[in-house]
């Protein structure tokens, strides 16, 4: 389409001014580096003490990957991650898996405490359990959702829809992250050889929009099946769907996996094991969480610690 190639001729434009920077002195390098160790520091904290005090929070220009199974919390993570950024600035976050309506019933759930199941609808009658300081509470997360600098894309599938998005919304102002959701529901303009060339295309290019406008890109990336046979092993960096060119390119890589030794079959309340499996930056380790199955949510889990 007409767009389609005006999006392909601008990417191409701009990846050869990026190719074009200037060499950068040592001395020029070294000098950059020793001030910007006395300046504040500019990573952004997750919404999770435990995961913070391993990789610092988000950085700018960084790659983060977010891996689990399906229904384990990858969507939770990046949607409240898009929450607690755009409390910084701007936020895009596209969402391939469910439409901005979902997101931000989700988001309700998650900031009034009302169970999901209870925001799905009114009856046929017209009646619904919900009580007058629900309503309340819905109506007080609605008008806080809407003065957020938070734009959701449910429509992208491309590297060049999330490119367009994010020069759109930097004339607003500074980008605090680009989230995505999910990598493997991503699409190429034109053809390609494999999917794993494909992949390898992606990740290259969140890592250089990373870069471009100075804000972390967080991505969630779906595990291959064989991770999920062996029920007796953590997930592991291999257990990415075509995770050479992911682990390559990415700055931090978060696997999430159930605790099943922690789930409660009272409640919908599950432990997650958080693994920081890669971290360019730092030490890696595993970080207890607990979602809450009902309220659309993950917060860090005190009740639990890991070795």
């Amino acid at each position: 389409s007409i767009r389609e190639t005006r999006l392909e001729v601008i990417s191409a434009l701009e990846a050869a001014d990026v190719g074009s920077v200037n060499l950068v002195e040592s001395a020029d390098a070294a000098r950059g580096a020793v001030e910007a160790m006395f300046q504040p520091s500019r990573y952004m904290s997750t919404p999770w003490t435990g995961i913070n005090n391993v990789i610092r929070g988000w950085r700018p220009g960084g790659l983060y990957i977010i891996g689990a199974r399906p229904s384990v919390g990858k969507s939770l993570i990046v949607q409240k991650t898009a929450l607690e950024l755009a409390k910084r600035g701007n936020v895009i976050l596209e969402t391939f898996e469910m439409s901005a309506t979902e997101v931000a019933t989700r988001l309700i759930s998650s900031l009034t405490g009302i169970h999901l199941s209870r925001l799905s609808g009114a009856r046929a009658d017209g009646t619904t359990t919900l009580s007058d300081r629900d309503k309340t509470l819905i109506y007080e997360a609605r008008d806080y959702l809407g003065s957020l600098p938070l734009r959701c894309g449910d429509r992208a599938a491309t590297t060049l829809d999330i490119r367009e998005h994010a020069r759109d919304t930097s004339m607003r102002g500074p980008i605090a992250g680009i989230i995505v959701d999910y990598l493997g529901l991503m699409t190429s303009v034109g053809r390609v050889e494999s999917r794993v060339q494909e992949v390898s295309r992606f990740t290259r290019e969140l890592k250089r929009l990373a870069m471009e406008f100075d804000c972390p890109v967080i991505v969630a990336c779906q595990l291959n099946r064989e991770s999920a046979k062996d029920g007796t092993r953590p997930p592991s960096l291999t257990d990415l769907r075509e995770s050479g060119s992911i682990e390559q390119d990415a700055d931090v890589v978060i696997l999430l996996s159930e605790d099943k030794a922690s789930a409660d079959a009272k409640n919908e309340d599950v432990g997650i094991n958080a693994d920081i499996a890669k971290n360019r930056q730092g030490p890696r380790r595993t970080i207890p969480l607990v979602r809450l199955g009902g309220t659309a949510t993950i917060q860090d889990d005190p009740s639990r610690s890991i070795e």
